[in-house]
Order: C-alpha cells, then sequence, then structure tokens
C-alpha cells in the first residue's frame, strides 16, 4: 500500500474519553480517518463544509514566501492528505490557486481503498471561485468546475474551454461578486456534498459570513513569522455577531497543535439567562407604596430588579438624633433617647426585619421583583458590596435629617463620596429628592 511519507505520530489530546490515544502514520490512516469520517450535511446548503486552514503560532496563515506550505510541517501534512480523501470536492479560491499552483487535488493512491470504500470516485473533484474567471491555464488541465458571476470577464472563455457543464453562475449583490451560498448549494445538487474548503482567507471569510461553514480544522505551527501575512479569515469587518466554535478534536504532532472545531448553531448553545440590572434601595423605614411607586418610576419602562438594604439603628450619635427629633416636632422621640429609652440591639434588628419585610412585600404588590436584607447600623460596607457585584445605581430613601442633610454627613452624601455610581436620595413619604 506504501508508506506514509510525512510520518508524523499523532497523540489525541481532546476529547476526554480519547487523551491519550496515539495515532501512529498508518497508509490507510483507518484510525484517523474514523476521527473525522462522515458528519451530517447541513440542511441549510444540502452540503458540509469542513475548512481546512493552517497558521502559524503568531495567526500568519502564509510565511514570507506567500505560501502556505512554509508554515506547514509534517504533522500539518499527513491530517491535510487524509482529509482530503474524505472529500467530494475541493473548494477554494482564485488567489489561491495563483498562489499555491494548484493542479491536482487528488489523494495518495494509498488512501483510495478508503474513498472506495465510502462510496466515493478515486478522484476529487476541483472547485474554483473567481469573481473575474480569469484563471492560470494549469489550473485548467484538471477539468475544474469554476464558479464564477455572470458579468466576470472572462465567462465565456471559461465556458469555450471546459465547456458549459463546468462552469457554474452564482450571481452575487453587487456586479461582479459570487455568492458563495448559491455555490456551495449548487455543488450540493451535482452531489458534491462533502466540501473540503482550502481557502484562501477571503473566501472563507465569505463563506463564514454566509452561515456556510460548518467546521474548522485548523493547525496551529510551532512558528513566528511576524509580516503583514493575512489571517484565517481576511475580512475588513468584524463578524456581528461572532461565530462560537465548539471543539471537537485536538491533536498534538511533536509541537503542532491540530484542532477541529464544530460551528455551533443556535440550537446547541444554552440560551444565556436574562439577568436584569439592580438598584440598590436603602431605606431608613418601611417604604410605602407610594415610595415604591416613586422608586419605581425613576426608571419607568425598563426591566429592573431591586435590592433593599434596611440598616438596624443601633448606634445613632446621640446629639444629631436629638435635633433632628426637636427640628420634626417629636418631642416625646428626642425625651426618650436622652433618657435613655431607646431600643435594644435585638429589637432593633427586629424592627428593621419589619420594616424589610413591608418593603419587599410593596415592591411585590408593585410587580418588581426584589430581595432584601437586614445591615449594620453603617450600611456604606453593604452598599459597597451590592456595587461590587454588579448594581448599577443607588437610591437612598430617608425621612429629612436636620444636621446629617446640612453638614453632608448622610447615606446619600456618603455613598457619593464612596461609590461610583449614581447615588439618589428619596424623602420618604414625598415625591421630593434631596
Amino acid at each position: 500500500m506504501g508508506a506514509v511519507p510525512d510520518a508524523a505520530e499523532y497523540h489525541v489530546l481532546y476529547p476526554p474519553e480519547r487523551a491519550g490515544l496515539r495515532l501512529p502514520p498508518d497508509p490507510g490512516e483507518a484510525a484517523l480517518l474514523a476521527l473525522f469520517d462522515d458528519p451530517p450535511v447541513n440542511p441549510a446548503t444540502g452540503a458540509h463544509i469542513r475548512a481546512v486552514m493552517l497558521a502559524s503560532a503568531d495567526g500568519a496563515v502564509t510565511g514570507a514566501d506567500g505560501v502556505a506550505g512554509s508554515v506547514g510541517d509534517p504533522g500539518d501534512r499527513r491530517l491535510f492528505a487524509a482529509l482530503r480523501a474524505l472529500a467530494d470536492v475541493v473548494l477554494v479560491g482564485a488567489g489561491t490557486v495563483r498562489a499555491e499552483g494548484y493542479r491536482d487535488v487528488q489523494v495518495p493512491h494509498r488512501l483510495r481503498a478508503a474513498r472506495a470504500a465510502r462510496g466515493r470516485p478515486d478522484r476529487v473533484t476541483l472547485a474554483v471561485v473567481t469573481g473575474t474567471g480569469v484563471l492560470p491555464e494549469p489550473a485548467l488541465d484538471g477539468d475544474p468546475l469554476v464558479i464564477t458571476s455572470s458579468g466576470a470577464p472572462g465567462l465565456a472563455a471559461l465556458r469555450a474551454g471546459l465547456g458549459d457543464d463546468r462552469v457554474i453562475v452564482a450571481d452575487g449583490p453587487t456586479p461582479g461578486q459570487v455568492d458563495v451560498g448559491a455555490a456551495v448549494r449548487a455543488l450540493a445538487a451535482r452531489g458534491l456534498t462533502r466540501v473540503h474548503a482550502e481557502g484562501g482567507p477571503t473566501l472563507l471569510a465569505a463563506l463564514v459570513a454566509a452561515g456556510a461553514v460548518d467546521e474548522l480544522c485548523l493547525t496551529l505551527g510551532p512558528l513566528l513569522v511576524g509580516g503583514p501575512a493575512p489571517r484565517v479569515l481576511d475580512t475588513p469587518t468584524w463578524l456581528d455577531p461572532p461565530v462560537h466554535l465548539e471543539l471537537a478534536h485536538l491533536l498534538r504532532a511533536d509541537d503542532t497543535l491540530l484542532g477541529r472545531w464544530r460551528v455551533a448553531t443556535a440550537a446547541d448553545r444554552p440560551e444565556e439567562e436574562h439577568v436584569p440590572e439592580t438598584i440598590v434601595v436603602l431605606a431608613e423605614d418601611a417604604l410605602s407604596a407610594a415610595d415604591v411607586a416613586h422608586v419605581v418610576g425613576l426608571h419607568a419602562g425598563e426591566e429592573l430588579a431591586y435590592r433593599v438594604l434596611v440598616p438596624a439603628d443601633t448606634d445613632r450619635p446621640l446629639l444629631p438624633w436629638v435635633l433632628d427629633s426637636i427640628g420634626l416636632g417629636e418631642l416625646r422621640a428626642a425625651w426618650d433617647r436622652l433618657t435613655g429609652d431607646e431600643p435594644s440591639e435585638p429589637q432593633a434588628k427586629a424592627t428593621a426585619e419589619q420594616q424589610l419585610a413591608r418593603s419587599l412585600a410593596a415592591f411585590r404588590a408593585a410587580g418588581s421583583p426584589a430581595t432584601g436584607a437586614v445591615v449594620d447600623d453603617d450600611p456604606l460596607p453593604a452598599l459597597r458590596a451590592a456595587v461590587e457585584e454588579g448594581a448599577r445605581e443607588v437610591v437612598v430613601a430617608t425621612y429629612p435629617h436636620l444636621v446629617e442633610d446640612t453638614f453632608h454627613r448622610d447615606w446619600a452624601s456618603r455613598a457619593r463620596e464612596a461609590l461610583h455610581v449614581p447615588v439618589l436620595h428619596l424623602y420618604l413619604g414625598t415625591s421630593e429628592l434631596g
């Protein structure tokens, strides 16, 4: 059957259940082909497109000579030949045909038995995509399929030289552009459903943008080459959204890595759970329905969640508290504090729990999701923690405080100094902002 000329041994790194498996050189490549054999066709195209690319460790798909082979090695060449044995057609762009000197894409004789076992003919079809219809003569010697546009300058010469049946016209949205999605469907209509797309980067970018690529086999060689070489996808625009890949296989041949990624479909990816943004509400007392309506109304129409924090007020300074009570006409409360008749720590926490429960009930009644907690009498650490967890804004809901508000030592002022998010100050029982 013949020896394997590029005798690199592979070590399987992924998937985990096959990690450690060795794939020594084998003329028939039975074990290697079994890893990549006959994935299902894509219903949207009627084909399965396997993009096969090579890059240096710094992402260049060619060396300084403009040829991909200069960044390859025996490990890459072994897999490249084996994958062609699984293909019905090799699809390549005209620029790559010119740069790489494509003439014959036939598989080695030692792999033809593997093709026959899969019902494939000895010869692999070459299909070339060209916007101009102009190709070098050597590329036409192997009787390729040529995919071009109706406005291509070389269309008439192609038809005369190859015959109408070897020329596929697939017009894109602009004159001279080829619709690569339509091209793939035309190949599938001819029974060429196993498409081995060898680039170059411009063609591969167009195939990805058209949603036609089903998997990417990418070899990373152990070279740094620098220079202006293109990447695996050569396109001036960002893919929006990016195309997600799922690792299927990872092989190692000495210092070369050979990866196979499947293009993830929407059905393959779990839906990302939508998490609404959070507003933190620091409340001095239970929030009434009117207070909640005011808070929610600050961001009418937005989907938000609320986190209510109620401090257990166990250690408020005596003088500001008494002056506030007198200023608000609460003489009995001022007298009780002066004479030491104030709640104990357990009583203060129990009161805060009741205030929290009533506040959460008011949010639920308003149809707004809310959670909450009782925090220490200095609420700033709890506010800081909530912001670090992603809260986008803080609403401080208090009664007016004569001393703290005047000298900016109230909760809202302290939060504005310490936190890097908007802080609003709402006076309980009113529609006023402090």
